[in-house]
């Protein structure tokens, strides 16, 4: 682990509040992730054949398969009940959403070049969806989430990778509770940069000593994001969140805290030691 240095806390706490002006934006369609992987496989299952597939075509494959629910219902009525003209207030409609954007993130599916909401299955989506035991190799699209990223056109003013900037923060505070995850490493501006990702790390334990330090660190984010703490950063945070323990990463403890496994720490070692590849 690195030797941290001495540092002004004052002056870090004023400058992290100023940079952090982003928080990374997780889509939540399901918070377990065995249920997220199942879901993958039988939508897969169901479209493999088509030479290209939409949000309609995903809300079909989760109906067929009773993966979704409406108003307390299931199959065919669940869609008819959740179906609306305005497609911005469909349920339905508005989770497939969710879910393709997060099979993108993975690199599972991938946009057409004629529109982002017509996909195909990646190779890597095909191995996914037929792996007799796909958990390692999710394991790994997990760890290689990073922004920006031009493959789903977001062009984030953060340079993050954000499992992997959480498993290393994890593994130099030993637990992390969601707001700590919320103010560190899904806002940090660059965790490529050392000093940066060193001073996210100082001014986290500064504020476990002062916990009014960081409800003020977190509400400078949402004032400047223009976004709500609650519900909306909140749910940011829960695929993360759930991920650690599915991995092996992390247990989750009192009060939604994660504390990291042995397992975890050897996965942020090899991870620290790693070449860090990432497009810029």
């Amino acid at each position: 682990m690195l030797n941290i240095p001495h540092i002004d806390f004052i002056s870090i706490f004023k400058t992290q509040s100023e940079r952090s002006v982003s928080l990374q934006r997780i889509p939540n369609p399901v918070s377990d992730p065995n249920i997220f992987l199942r879901v993958f496989r039988d939508v897969y299952d169901i479209l493999r054949d088509y030479i290209e597939f939409g949000l309609d075509d995903i809300s079909c494959a989760m109906i067929t398969r009773n993966n979704v629910t409406s108003q307390g219902a299931i199959g065919e009525e669940a869609l008819r009940r959740s179906t609306r003209k305005d497609r911005s207030r469909d349920p339905i409609y508005n989770q497939s959403k969710m879910y393709a954007e997060l099979f993108r993130t993975l690199g599972w599916i991938q946009s057409t070049p004629t529109s982002k909401l017509t996909y195909t299955f990646s190779l890597l989506g095909e191995h996914i969806a037929t792996a007799y035991n796909p958990n390692s190799l999710m394991r790994e699209c997990l760890l290689g989430i990073a922004y920006p990223n031009e493959v789903l056109g977001v062009q984030s003013k953060q340079t993050v990778r954000v499992i992997g900037g959480i498993l290393l923060t994890l593994y130099k505070l030993g637990h992390l509770s969601r707001d700590e995850m919320i103010a560190g490493p899904m806002s940090i501006t660059d965790d490529t940069n050392a000093e940066d990702f060193s001073d996210m790390i100082s001014k986290l334990e500064r504020c476990r000593s002062y916990p009014g330090e960081l409800d003020e660190w977190i509400n400078s984010i949402a004032a400047k994001r223009k976004i709500s703490r609650s519900p909306t950063m909140e749910n940011y945070t829960r695929f993360p969140i759930a991920v650690f323990p599915w991995a092996g990463w992390g247990i989750k403890r009192s009060r939604g805290i994660i504390h990291i496994t042995h397992a975890g720490k050897g996965m942020a070692h090899r991870l620290g030691h790693a070449i860090d590849f990432r497009l810029a």
